[in-house]
């Protein structure tokens, strides 16, 4: 690899190997821990679902990095898996070395007849770089943004220019090499060929591409605040517990976004009383709700205005919810999910944590992320914590993301209660 070459530059690289499917050169610019993690966690759930399936099981937990993959070859080596071009045996793959085996898994995974499937298809979908933050010398952060697919009410959505990615890379004496992440090299992947399941029909759907409006560049005072700053500022809100201060970080067309999508979920929770009971009967672990999040919140609460939200301070109704300004709701909110006992819902830890600003990346004059690590959730390379912020006339305020704000900590809190 030539010098001077930029961890973007070197996301760039794989990309385009893998659009090519020159799986060895996309081989060569991932590190070699990645590979070895990649190699481990494959071999060890291919043997586990053999093993389930020789004993007429299938469908358990599985934990595949504590497999000691030498021990199991003996009963189990000599078993072909086809899902690999020429079905090798698991002896023969676990024979190969650990860059050997990401270009099999490539084949197998990235395998030319799943174009058929354009929801999870990974080679086609466009890419966009955004930036790069460094961490220290050897170890730097890539934001890209992704095409997003899926199919809903018989149509393939395809939005752009879809969410963003990070991708995590660090240096070694040739240079930069990737870590891997959700897109690349994603154990889910190979978890769709190791368990058979319906392809869509997506080439028979119809398509409607969505393409996100780009935000109107307001006046700004100078002097203000970066992202960065910002995000250091409503971080000690956060620690401090000083919702109301937190709440001036927070851009305030996500507060009314956030008041909707919160009420909507309440109202969900309410309306599925019975269903839900039946499902804990039945021993249904998971249970989805589906809600509407875009009417006004009057009107989104008004058949069930009356139910109190017993999480709350107060046990408020949920009309009472739905009359509050979307900062109060946020202050309420808060209130309930990140002051409660850890024991009953994960956001009572969340206040005790430490979060570092690692820097920050302009996608526009507009939109920028900021990346951090938080005590106890953010330890290894990836993940790392990404908060999104939009600039207004006000400076920079925060989009929310699945750390603060996240709406998964209510949900939790509320099956607790």
């Amino acid at each position: 690899m030539e010098a001077q070459v930029t961890p973007t530059q070197v996301v760039d690289s794989a990309f385009a190997a893998l659009t090519r499917r020159d799986w060895p050169r996309l081989a060569s610019l991932i590190h070699p821990t990645a590979l070895d993690d990649l190699r481990q966690e494959t071999l060890g759930l291919i043997i586990l679902v053999t093993e389930e399936r020789k004993a007429g099981r299938e469908g358990g937990g599985y934990n595949p990095r504590d497999v000691v993959i030498a021990d199991h070859l003996p009963q189990n080596g000599s078993e072909n898996f086809p899902q690999f071009p020429g079905r090798p045996t698991i002896s023969e793959l676990a024979s190969l070395s650990s860059g050997q085996f990401f270009v099999r898994w490539c084949a197998a995974v990235y395998r030319s007849d799943s174009d058929g499937d354009l929801v999870s298809e990974v080679l086609g979908l466009q890419r966009r770089m955004i930036g790069e933050v460094r961490e220290e010398d050897t170890l730097a952060h890539v934001l890209y943004r992704r095409e997003s697919r899926h199919v809903e009410m018989g149509q393939l959505f395809i939005d752009l220019p879809g969410r963003v990615m990070v991708m995590p890379l660090k240096r070694v004496q040739d240079g930069w090499k990737l870590l891997l992440n959700d897109d690349l090299g994603w154990s889910v992947d190979f978890m769709q060929i190791l368990h058979t399941h319906p392809i869509w029909s997506a080439h028979r759907l119809k398509r409607t591409t969505r393409i996100a409006p780009q935000a109107t560049q307001l006046p700004t005072t100078p002097g203000q605040p970066g992202p960065a700053e910002t995000v250091r500022k409503a971080f000690a809100a956060f620690q401090s517990r000083d919702w109301r201060g937190l709440a001036t970080f927070v851009d305030s067309e996500r507060l009314a976004a956030f008041q909707r999508e919160e009420l909507g979920y309440l109202v969900a929770w309410f309306n599925s009383k019975t269903a839900r009971a039946q499902a804990t009967r039945e021993g249904i672990s998971v249970f989805m709700l589906s809600y509407e999040d875009s009417l006004p919140p009057e009107a989104m609460v008004a058949q069930v205005a009356a139910e109190k939200v017993s999480i709350f301070s107060g046990a408020p109704t949920l009309g009472e919810l739905a009359h509050l300004s979307p900062v109060d709701f946020f202050v309420r909110w808060c209130q309930a999910v990140y002051e409660v006992d850890p024991e009953k819902g994960p956001g009572g830890g969340k206040t005790e944590l430490r979060r570092e600003v690692i820097g920050e990346v302009l996608e526009s004059p507009v939109l920028a992320h900021v990346l951090y690590r938080s005590d106890g959730r953010y330890k290894q390379p990836w993940p790392i914590g990404r908060m999104p912020l939009k600039r207004s006339a006000s400076g920079w305020r925060l989009l929310l993301n699945d750390d603060i704000g996240w709406s998964i900590d209510l949900s939790m809190l509320l099956n607790q209660s």
